[in-house]
């Protein structure tokens, strides 16, 4: 780390240690900080501190939020939606669909996806469709057809419960976590299905020890009330 690093988060250690009560105006200098720092795990590891800490005051931070969006990592720009998930403001809603078709990270967009999920709108769903239609990466396809699911609709299921046979473990976990999530806007029939074609692929990886895989799809049943056996 350069001196002028060492400064940098020396500096913000100091504004992070402030006082112990998270106060709404020293949050806001603590981004402002943050957002000067050079180094880009530097400036990661300190939103994730100002995050945990401000974590009941998110919304009160929007603004301040807003402007990581710009980032120039996309670690950054990912930690900043998954803070901002499940704010539907108008003025959040603008930066996701800009990020959902322009952002050039695929972990990005998929993120992006995600937060437009909770969104009130009736056009959203075309515009999910459309980004899965268009997309070229899966992840991000995966993301779009969990979010149709989690806003109830049905034509997405069968669509997204065929990335549990994908041979890439990163969309058989996604499309796993996407499909337990959504679970409460699936009609009992449609979860059965589902919970059948888990049960398959869960005793699949079950024999071939991909553990992670495992686990996403046992998490994804117990969502369900299906037991993983």
């Amino acid at each position: 780390m350069s001196l002028k690093e060492q400064r940098e988060t020396s500096f913000l250690g100091e504004v992070l240690g402030a006082s112990p009560v998270p106060d709404i105006q020293r949050l806001r200098e603590q981004l402002r900080v943050a957002h000067q720092i050079s180094d880009a795990l530097a400036r990661l590891e300190a939103l994730r501190r100002i995050l945990q800490e401000g974590s009941s005051k998110i919304s009160e931070l929007t603004p301040q939020l807003l402007d990581f969006l710009k980032d120039p990592d996309e670690l950054v720009r990912t930690e900043i939606l998954q803070a901002l998930e499940g704010n539907s403001d108008p003025q959040v809603l603008v930066h996701l669909l800009g990020l959902a078709v322009a952002d050039p990270d695929w972990l990005v967009r998929g993120w992006a996806m995600t937060c437009l999920s909770y969104a009130d709108y009736p056009w959203l769903n075309q515009f999910l469709w459309q980004v899965y239609k268009r997309e070229t990466s899966h992840f991000v396809k995966v993301r779009a057809l969990g979010a149709l699911v989690f806003r109830g609709v049905q034509e997405a299921v069968p669509l997204l419960t065929q990335y549990l046979d994908s041979s890439y473990h990163l969309l058989v976990i996604n499309a796993a976590q996407e499909l337990g999530a959504a679970v409460s806007q699936l009609p009992s029939a449609v979860v059965e299905e589902v919970c059948r074609k888990l049960h398959e692929r869960l005793e699949y990886w079950r024999a071939r020890s991909a553990w992670g895989i495992v686990e996403a799809l046992e998490r994804s049943l117990q969502a369900m009330g299906g037991s993983s056996g």
